[in-house]
C-alpha cells in the first residue's frame, strides 16, 4: 500500500512538473528536469514510511537525505515556479495566449514557436494577438516575416497591403512596408523563374 502511495505520488508531482514546462521555450528542459526530480522526489515519498525513534541512525540519516532531496527540488525548479507566477499576473492584463483573453497585444509565445522553427504555430499565435487589435503593426510586420521565410509571398504581400490601408500608420511604418513590399515582389519573381526552370 505504501509502495502504491509512493509511486502515485511521484506520478502526481513529475506532471506538476511537467505543466511547469508547457511554455515552448521552456520544453527543452524536460529532457534532464524530469528525470532528476523523478528521482529526488521518490526520495521524498520515503517520508511515507518514515519512523524516527531514539537510536534510529538508519531513519536519521534517510530523513536527512529527504531534507536535501526537498532543497535541491526547490532550487530545481524556482525559475519555473516564478516563471508561472509571472504569466498569471501577466495574463491577466494580456490575456492567455491559447484562449485569447486580455486587452493587450503579446507576441512572446509567437517569438518563442518562431525561435523553435514552428512557423504554423507562430502563424497560429500570432493571430490570436491580432484578433484584439487587428490592425496592430507589430502582429502584421510579423506575419510579413514569417511567410517572407516560408516563401509564401502572395500572403506575405496581403499582410503588407494591409498595413499600407492603415489610416494610423507612422511614416516609419510606411517605410518598412514598401521596403518589405518591394523585396517581396522580388522574391516571387525570383521562386516563379524557378518554378519554371524545374518544369
Amino acid at each position: 500500500m505504501i509502495l502504491l502511495a509512493r509511486i502515485l505520488f511521484c506520478a502526481e508531482m513529475l506532471h506538476i512538473c511537467w505543466r511547469l514546462t508547457e511554455s515552448v521555450d521552456l520544453r527543452s528542459q524536460r529532457i534532464w528536469k524530469l528525470p532528476l526530480s523523478a528521482l529526488l522526489f521518490w526520495t521524498v515519498s520515503a517520508s511515507f514510511n518514515l519512523v524516527i525513534a531514539p537510536g534510529a541512525y538508519g531513519s536519521l540519516a534517510l530523513a536527512i537525505k529527504i531534507v536535501v532531496a526537498i532543497v535541491v527540488l526547490s532550487f530545481l525548479w524556482r525559475e519555473n515556479i516564478a516563471a508561472l507566477a509571472a504569466n498569471k499576473a501577466t495574463n491577466a492584463l494580456y490575456g492567455d495566449g491559447h484562449a485569447g483573453g486580455g486587452f493587450r497585444t503579446s507576441y512572446r509565445d509567437a517569438r518563442a514557436r518562431l525561435a523553435n522553427e514552428d512557423f504554423k504555430g507562430a502563424i497560429e499565435e500570432v493571430e490570436v494577438q491580432l484578433r484584439k487589435e487587428p490592425a496592430d503593426f507589430e502582429g502584421r510586420s510579423m506575419l510579413v516575416e514569417i511567410y517572407g521565410q516560408l516563401g509564401e509571398s502572395d500572403r506575405a504581400l496581403e499582410q503588407v497591403a494591409f498595413i499600407l490601408a492603415q489610416p494610423s500608420i507612422t511614416a516609419d511604418q510606411k517605410s518598412w512596408a514598401i521596403a518589405a513590399q518591394h523585396q517581396l515582389r522580388l522574391q516571387k519573381i525570383r521562386l516563379e523563374d524557378e518554378a519554371r526552370r524545374r518544369r
